[in-house]
């Protein structure tokens, strides 16, 4: 159930992040990718490193 949850919310905040960058200004999309990429780097490092314990 957590599971399906946690599908559902990640879905709706990929679908609100992408309608928002639709409207966004397109000179801010480089940092946009570069905020994206470091918090994916970040979230694999914490993934690598046993996560929360």
């Amino acid at each position: 159930m957590a599971l399906i949850a946690g599908v559902l919310l990640v879905t709706a905040a990929v679908g609100l992040v992408e309608s928002w960058l639709a409207r966004c200004a397109f000179r801010r999309v480089p940092l946009l990718l570069t905020t994206a990429f470091l918090l994916c780097v970040f979230a694999l490092l914490t993934a690598w490193n046993g996560g929360a314990t």
